[in-house]
């Protein structure tokens, strides 16, 4: 009986063979290269983060596939984004952390996703693309999101629902009405308790996770004046890192009086984030409180 023909092309199908095994050894290279790049990050070295705030949204994560993480700006948000991804992304096939939603397309999160160049100019290139991934546990950070950056937001809340069971989708925003019927849930980024920023503050001004010795009432009336803000408190910290107490005094004194510029535009990123009607409510109300008449 014969079994295969002399003529039959070995020499091409040990070429398929060889091209197809080449194929999946790069696919795993540049999947372990990816891994090994983001585990080794540097943008979390020297992070301080609030313990309450990342155990509350760890909660939510294990229940929801899609939540929210909403509060002012400097509140701590992104780092709470970035702890959860580091501590999650190893155990997902498709990661892709975006830090600046609105300048970040659909094509781009998908190549990032994929790991090659793919078109996603319009809901049906987005959705084959989305497909593609169903069968797979993919975790998307999108950081910073803001009434620009709605169409993404708005187009992958709604895929979520056909994705694996494992997969997640995390927002963070200053802007809670971009989260309301989109998400599963929303977490709202408390304050800093005392002892929590003290620990910030001092990692900044001294270095270390507790105030130089003489400078203990001093450091807590910095933190006091930087209301709980991590941002706020990092700004003040590194301001005061290495000054003498005289320089501190004093400092502090005319904060009492007069804001220092750099946190004052920390505190002011929520206002000027939003929209001219929300902004004359929000001065008619300050007036209010300060019995003024504007």
């Amino acid at each position: 009986m014969k079994l295969f023909s002399l003529d039959f092309p070995f020499g091409d199908l040990f070429h398929f063979f060889v091209r197809d095994e080449s194929h999946l050894v790069e696919s795993v290279v540049n999947d372990i290269l990816q891994k090994l790049h983001l585990r080794c990050s540097t943008e979390l070295k020297g992070v301080v983060g609030n313990q309450a705030n990342c155990s509350n949204v760890e909660l939510l994560l294990k229940s929801r596939r899609v939540i929210g993480i909403w509060g002012m700006g400097g509140i701590g948000k992104s780092t709470i984004a970035k702890i959860l991804f580091a501590n999650h992304f190893p155990q997902y096939d498709h990661v892709c952390f975006v830090a600046n939603a609105k300048e970040y397309s659909l094509d781009k999160l998908f190549c990032t996703l994929l790991r090659e160049e793919v078109s996603a100019k319009n809901v049906v290139g987005s959705s084959f693309h989305m497909r593609r991934l169903s069968s797979k546990k993919v975790f998307i950070v999108l950081d910073d999101v803001d009434i620009d950056s709605l169409e993404p937001l708005e187009y992958l809340c709604g895929e979520y629902e056909g994705q694996h069971r494992d997969s997640k989708l995390v927002i963070t925003t200053r802007e809670r009405q971009l989260l309301v019927g989109r998400v599963d849930a929303i977490y709202e980024v408390q304050e800093w308790k005392k002892t929590e920023s003290l620990k910030l503050f001092c990692s900044q001004a001294f270095k270390k996770s507790y105030p130089e010795k003489g400078y203990e009432i001093l450091s807590e009336s910095a933190v006091k004046y930087a209301g709980g803000v991590p941002l706020a408190l990092k700004v003040l910290g590194s301001y005061l890192r290495s000054r003498d107490i005289k320089f501190w005094e004093s400092t502090i004194k005319k904060l009492s009086m007069y804001p220092n510029e750099r946190i004052q535009k920390v505190l002011e990123v929520s206002y000027t984030g939003l929209h001219d009607l929300e902004k004359n409510i929000f001065l008619d109300i300050a007036f209010f409180f300060k019995k003024k008449k504007r």
